[in-house]
C-alpha cells in the first residue's frame, strides 16, 4: 500500500529481508518500483558503468535508472517514503503489489498489473520455458491396476499418493502441469 503521504509500506514477511542488508535502499524504475538494498544498487550501478563504458548507446539505461531513482531509508516500521518523479511516472497512489527476488523487490501499481496480466496471458510457448527452468523433475508414474484403492506407487518404492477420484489420465511421464491437472479439476487427494 502506497499512503497518502507517498509511503511504501513493506510487507511484514519481506521487512526481514530488507532490514539484514540495512535501512538504506535504492528505489528506480518507470513503470512501476524496484526497491534495492544499496549494497545491491552498487553492484547494479557498477555493471550498468561498465556496460556502458564499453557502448555509449547502453548510456539511457543508467540515466533513466538514476533519473528515477533515489537513496532511501527505511523506518522501523517498514515505511519506505517513495520519490515523488517516481510516484507520479508510475502512478503509484492505493493498492499496490510487491513481489519478493532474490535480492529485490518490484512494486507495481494493482490496477495496471491485472491489466498486463490480461493483455499478456501464458502462452505454450511460455510454459515449455517453464518445464525447462523448472528445477521439479519429470516424474514416471506407474498405475497399478489391481490395487482397488486407486494407490499410485511413488518412484524407488515410495509410498507415492492415494487418489479418490474418477477420470485421472495414466501417462508415463508427466510435467509438473500434468500432475496438477487433477487437481485444478477439483479432485479430491486421500
Amino acid at each position: 500500500m502506497v499512503d497518502q503521504k507517498g509511503r511504501l509500506k513493506i510487507p511484514v514477511t519481506l521487512f526481514p529481508m530488507l532490514k539484514r542488508s540495512g535501512t538504506e535502499l535504492y528505489v528506480t524504475s518507470e513503470e512501476g518500483y524496484s526497491v534495492r538494498p544499496m549494497q545491491v544498487w552498487n553492484q547494479v550501478e557498477e555493471r550498468l558503468e561498465r556496460l556502458c563504458s564499453r557502448n555509449r548507446n547502453n548510456q539511457k539505461l543508467l540515466v533513466r535508472a538514476k533519473y528515477f531513482g533515489r537513496a532511501v531509508t527505511m523506518d522501523k516500521q517498514g515505511m519506505v517514503l517513495i520519490p515523488i518523479v517516481l510516484r507520479s511516472s508510475a502512478h503509484m497512489n492505493g493498492a499496490v503489489d510487491i513481489f519478493d527476488y532474490l535480492n529485490y523487490l518490484e512494486v507495481w501499481n494493482h490496477a495496471q498489473f491485472l491489466k498486463d496480466l490480461k493483455s499478456s496471458p501464458i502462452t505454450a510457448r511460455d510454459e515449455k520455458t517453464l518445464n525447462t527452468l523448472s528445477s521439479a523433475p519429470r516424474f514416471p508414474w506407474t498405475v497399478d491396476w489391481k490395487n482397488k484403492k486407486g494407490h499410485v506407487p511413488g518412484k524407488n518404492g515410495d509410498s507415492g499418493c492415494t487418489v479418490d477420484c474418477t477420470g485421472i489420465l495414466a501417462v508415463d511421464r508427466a510435467t509438473r502441469f500434468e500432475v496438477l491437472e487433477p487437481v485444478r479439476q477439483g479432485a479430491r487427494v486421500a
